[in-house]
């Protein structure tokens, strides 16, 4: 008895100091990259590449989502709309910290986007019967049906029955059914996966992991409105279809790339998402200025699996396009070119 209740006091302490210290660093982490993009903001403001756009505050922040702007302030608990960490994928999904967002923009997307995100990848999971996912489902032997899940193990598949979700005598009739080579049918639970807000919610991932890398250099253009707008309202088809694909991409090729071939023209994100049962790996393009996305996205949905395109990665982690301002030009350099119309050919 006298170790039980050691561990169990050593339990208590370590659930004590995680509570604690992951909201100091947490805040912290926030206050990192408020100061990050509210350096870059400022300097882009010097340079006058804001045009249109006056900065409220000495030190802003201005929410990628609904473009709203904030300061130091909205750091703090107490503000109204404080600003909240923008973990892309979502943390439940392998993501990281790698952006600020409105709490009501958060909150919004958490609750309309994230749910149908990890919900229809863990219904890939299950329907693919790969280890550690599981199913809600109805589980009939013999003529007698009860409410169960399915559980996927390493070794095996397995259905639970419970008597807390169904009538208990009917629980225990079912159990006399299973016996040796009886056939069982198994109905799995309907999906509460919004096929869109699927779509819209891998959207949102690749345009905050696209945002934290280029900054307000480039999703201050026009031209991302209509990604904004989606996220807004992600119960109406607003971005065009067939903007992303799934692919066997490796983990080498995640990461953000610039399409370079004609009519494809664009930035496209190899982004994973996790679950305990798998790694799926998704390609999702963006608009680049000057580029209606809806012919590139027409175009991409044509293409069969594994087709070649001519893309420039845009670097690793330790490529710097907020501050650095020679990485900066080669980008808007880049981006110009992209631009540029084709020379004439010569008569």
């Amino acid at each position: 008895m006298d170790v039980i209740l050691q561990k169990w006091h050593i339990k208590i302490y370590e659930f004590i100091v995680y509570k604690v210290n992951p909201m100091v660093k947490a805040a912290e982490k926030r206050k990192k990259i408020f100061d990050r993009f509210s350096t870059h903001l400022s300097e882009l403001n010097k340079e006058g590449k804001l045009a249109g756009i006056e900065l409220k505050h000495d030190n802003t922040y201005i929410c990628p989502i609904c473009l709203n702007q904030f300061s130091n302030a909205d750091l703090k608990s107490v503000s109204t709309n404080m600003l909240t960490s923008e973990d892309s994928p979502p943390d439940c999904l392998g993501g990281k910290k790698v952006a600020l967002t409105c709490k009501e923009c958060n909150n919004r997307c958490g609750r309309e986007l994230d749910f149908h995100l990890q919900e229809g990848l863990l219904e890939i999971d299950s329907r693919e019967f790969l280890p550690y996912s599981t199913r809600k489902a109805e589980v009939t032997i013999g003529g007698v049906t009860v409410k169960g899940e399915i559980r996927v193990t390493e070794k095996s598949v397995e259905v639970h029955v419970s008597e807390k979700n169904n009538n208990p005598e009917v629980a225990k009739e079912h159990l006399t059914k299973v016996v040796p080579n009886e056939v069982a049918t198994v109905k799995p639970k309907p999906s509460r996966v919004d096929p869109l807000k699927f779509e819209v919610a891998l959207l949102k991932s690749a345009y905050i992991l696209a945002f934290a890398k280029f900054g307000y250099n480039l999703f201050l253009d026009p031209c991302y409105d209509v990604v904004r707008e989606q996220l807004n309202k992600p119960d109406q088809r607003i971005y065009p279809e067939g903007f992303f694909t799934k692919q066997p991409f490796t983990k080498e090729q995640e990461g953000i790339y610039f399409i370079l071939e004609k009519g494809y023209e664009s930035i496209f994100v190899i982004l994973p998402v996790m679950t305990k049962s798998s790694t799926r790996r998704f390609g999702v393009a963006l608009p680049l200025p000057n580029i209606p996305i809806e012919k590139v996205a027409g175009k991409l949905k044509e293409q069969d699996a594994g087709f070649g395109l001519t893309v420039e990665f845009m670097g690793g982690n330790e490529v710097d396009y907020l501050t650095n301002k020679e990485e900066v030009n080669k980008l808007n350099n880049l981006v110009r070119s992209i631009n540029s119309p084709e020379p004439a050919a010569p008569k």
